[in-house]
């Protein structure tokens, strides 16, 4: 993903998972969830790994943006998978530890589980 990096303005030339694999491993192919950055603001000393201010301010623009994607309370899955543009597969992994209710899916507590299982202020 090629564009300009997020974080500082320059042009960006490497691709990187807001929420991190370790964090949700069912998120690395989500779109929503991949950022353009510089390589010093990816890699870099004040990088978003080596930086806790720019992850959490990348986490909380993730989660205002997948708000704005869900703003309903429920949701099937057949409208999760197409707001965030993936597999059935990838659809599988991110619902597999959720609660369907009668109404299908919670918004809220699919945006928690997109963003590794927490939400941020």
């Amino acid at each position: 993903m090629l564009g300009e990096c997020v974080a500082c303005g320059s042009q960006g030339r490497e691709t990187h998972h807001v929420v991190f694999r370790s964090q949700g491993s069912y998120m690395r192919g989500i779109k929503v969830n991949l950022v353009p950055l510089c390589i010093q603001c990816h890699r870099g000393t004040l990088g978003v790994h080596n930086n806790k201010r720019l992850d959490l301010q990348l986490k909380v623009k993730l989660q205002f943006k997948l708000q704005e994607m869900f703003p309903e309370k429920w949701y099937d899955r057949e409208q999760i998978q197409e707001k965030l543009e993936c597999t059935d597969f990838d659809t599988t992994l991110i619902l597999k530890k959720m609660c369907l209710y009668r109404y299908g899916y919670n918004a809220e507590q699919l945006v928690m589980r997109l963003l590794g299982g927490r939400l941020y202020d």
